[in-house]
């Protein structure tokens, strides 16, 4: 079920991705995103969109030097349930056509 809450995380998380085209790992550090983003985005419902971009290099990488490595354990501690429900290639599909 979509509501209001859901809408204002998915305007919150639309907007970040337009300022940086969709690159979070250019996201300027403010001391607030890098600890919230993906509380943000689960908020919002669109995990399934973004999953890809939070497991980059460049923005684990971005996260780590915005939060440092607890903040890291954190996330994955917090949301290891919800990043696991969300579909991963198998190793055995072809990703590029």
């Amino acid at each position: 079920m979509f509501c209001a809450f859901q809408e204002i995380h998915r305007n919150f998380v639309e907007k970040y991705m337009e300022l940086y085209d969709g690159n979070v790992a250019q996201i300027r550090d403010d001391h607030y995103i890098f600890y919230y983003l993906i509380y943000h985005i689960k908020s919002a419902g669109l995990l399934e969109k973004y999953k890809e971009k939070l497991f980059t290099l460049d923005y684990i990488m971005a996260k780590l030097a915005a939060c440092g490595p607890n903040d890291m354990a954190e996330d994955l501690k917090l949301y290891r349930n919800d990043l696991e429900k969300v579909r991963t290639p198998n190793r055995n599909e072809r990703v590029f056509p």
